[in-house]
C-alpha cells in the first residue's frame, strides 16, 4: 500500500434517518484517510440519495482505514451527524 493511491467510489445509500422538518435528509458523505478530507455533493431532500461520484487519494503508509462519515447539510445551525462507518485497509 505504500507509495499507492486508493480510489473510492460513492454510489449511494438507503433508508436514511429523517433529519429534517419535512421527513427527508440533505446528505452528503466525507471520507477521510491520512490527513485527507474530500465530500462528496449533497442531495437535497432525500432518503436515498444517489451520488455516483469517485474520489482518489494518495496513499503513503497504508496503516490508517478509511472513515466514511453521513452528515445532513442544514442552512442554518450547524450540519446534523447521520452515521459513521470505518474501513480498514488491509
Amino acid at each position: 500500500m505504500v507509495g499507492s493511491f486508493l480510489t473510492v467510489h460513492v454510489v449511494e445509500a438507503r433508508d436514511l434517518k429523517p433529519m429534517d422538518v419535512d421527513g427527508t435528509s440533505d446528505p452528503y458523505i466525507v471520507l477521510e484517510i491520512e490527513n485527507q478530507r474530500i465530500e462528496t455533493n449533497y442531495k437535497k431532500s432525500t432518503l436515498s440519495p444517489v451520488w455516483n461520484e469517485s474520489f482518489n487519494f494518495d496513499i503513503s503508509h497504508g496503516r490508517e482505514p478509511l472513515v466514511v462519515t453521513v452528515w445532513d447539510k442544514d442552512t442554518f445551525g450547524n450540519d446534523e451527524f447521520e452515521g459513521m462507518c470505518v474501513i480498514p485497509l488491509q
